[in-house]
């Protein structure tokens, strides 16, 4: 009889990353979630969807606002980012001229400049499509002579040479107070066309007699010893209450009024901090500017800050114009009231106000 074969099957091939899965019985005992149970979930998920509609309506907004560095009389810049709210991030471009402030706001670099105002009159009179929509400062300037010189007044400056920045508000000042002293550019007093950022070097090394500056230059050529201030009644002149202002292009007024508003408002807030916190601000402005605390004080002593633009500041803004007719640094006339878009600024005024 022949034994039974008792071979085993082969086993069955299976797939290396296959595995055994048990069957799924169905429980007749299965957990149902309880009402409190739904509840709870609903509410999660409806908070998830808050949440998420939150973030999406909160998106952040930057905005590009161009400055001079450390420059007392336009202090409100560096201090906006402490009165933006979260959602609003203020990137600070620093530039060396107020035409280069220009020129990056009339092709979209930034969204708005503090610049001169000079500039700005200059820019509408060529059609250039901005506007000025507050206020910044005025004063910030100093006529400072070096020490040896033998100048100690206006009148000492006949033979002098003097260091000045083309078309600024100081050059106007600085004419009218050479006109009262019977002086006249090119004939009486040689003007020599610096930035402001040279005439530091250039009255050290005895370049010139005499820096028409601004601050903080001004205060850290008398911190140095390097010269005296003349000029006390520089701001008795016709223009000595206009200054710094802030602009930004019409398309923005036009197409995004809010953003243009929301400048405003962040100025207003920025300049009333300013006000309220000296100390802190001369400590943030010399660290920008690597000087001691007491010299940007000085300087800032040098400096009324304000966002206002009311009748009289138009009216020296109209003289200032002639001025610019009279030296040729303009050549059309332009109306003041076209400089300015002032739509903004009671809304501003009322929010720094509420800060």
């Amino acid at each position: 009889m022949t034994a039974p074969d008792r071979r085993q099957e082969p086993p069955m091939l299976r797939h290396p990353n296959s595995r055994r899965r048990p069957f799924a019985t169905r429980s007749r005992f299965a957990i149902r979630p309880s009402f409190a149970t739904l509840v709870y979930q609903a509410a999660v998920a409806a908070a998830a969807l808050l949440v998420a509609a939150g973030a999406a309506t909160a998106q952040t907004t930057t905005l590009r606002i161009s400055t001079f560095k450390g420059q007392p009389h336009m202090a409100s810049s560096y201090m906006l980012s402490k009165v933006a709210p979260p959602n609003v991030k203020i990137d600070i471009v620093e530039v060396a001229t107020s035409s280069e402030a220009m020129d990056a706001l009339l092709t979209g670099n930034i969204d708005a400049a503090y610049l001169g105002l000079v500039t700005a009159v200059l820019a509408v009179a060529q059609e250039r499509p901005v506007a000025v929509i507050a206020g910044v400062s005025f004063k910030g300037a100093r006529i400072v002579a070096r020490k040896g010189s033998g100048v100690e007044a206006i009148k000492d400056l006949k033979g002098k040479t003097v260091a000045v920045s083309k078309a600024g508000q100081t050059d106007m000042m600085f004419r009218e107070l050479l006109e009262r002293a019977g002086l006249q550019v090119g004939r009486d007093v040689e003007y020599l066309l610096l930035p402001t950022n040279a005439h530091l070097e250039a009255l050290a090394s005895g370049r010139i007699d005499v820096a028409a500056t601004t601050e903080p230059h001004g205060s850290v050529m008398l911190a140095m010893g390097l010269g005296t201030d003349i000029a006390p009644d520089l701001y008795d002149t016709s223009t000595g209450r206009v200054g710094i202002v802030l602009a930004v292009a019409r398309s923005t007024i036009e197409k995004d009024p809010a953003k243009a508003q929301l400048i405003a408002d962040l100025h207003a807030k920025a300049t009333a901090w300013v006000k309220a916190h000296p100390d802190e601000t001369a400590a943030e402005l010399a660290r920008i500017i690597r000087q001691k605390d007491d010299v940007v004080k000085l300087a800032m002593k040098n400096t009324e800050l304000s966002i206002d633009i009311d009748a009289a500041f138009r009216k020296q803004t109209a003289t200032l114009i002639d001025q610019l007719m009279r030296i040729k640094y303009l050549d059309r006339p332009v109306e003041a009231d076209k400089v300015f878009d002032l739509r903004f600024l009671d809304k501003a005024r009322a929010a720094a106000g509420a800060n």
